[in-house]
């Protein structure tokens, strides 16, 4: 059983698979799963890569096996995930513009309360 209760407890760990559903993307860490119903938004060296552009599943397939540095929650922004190779996965929290009342769920593990944002 994962003993990582926060989002923040992620750093680290080691995003271990991508899961595309026809909507949303979830991020694995190796139990833990942050679920991202507003897309992410992939940021290297300054450039920002949506995900309507060309090659953006595979950007952000090729984090695969790369740990995390940092997790900082932005209230009312984002979550930002900071990789080691230098990539920052960026999810917004913005249900305005979503067909979703929330931006992102944090899945800990089993038996473990979800954290919504």
């Amino acid at each position: 059983m994962c003993d990582i209760a926060r989002l923040e407890d992620l750093v680290d760990e080691q995003l271990g698979g991508i899961h595309f559903v026809q909507d949303y993307v979830e991020l694995y860490f190796d139990g833990p799963i942050v679920r991202c119903l507003q897309w992410p938004i992939l940021v290297f060296n300054g450039k920002r890569i949506a995900s309507d552009m060309q090659g953006y599943r595979d950007e952000i397939c090729q984090m695969i096996g790369t740990q995390v540095d940092e997790v900082e929650i932005i209230e009312g922004d984002c979550i930002k995930i900071v990789l080691r190779n230098g990539w920052l996965i960026e999810v917004p929290i913005d249900t305005e513009s979503s067909s979703y009342p929330e931006s992102a769920h944090f899945v800990p593990g089993i038996d473990k309360p979800v954290q919504v944002f």
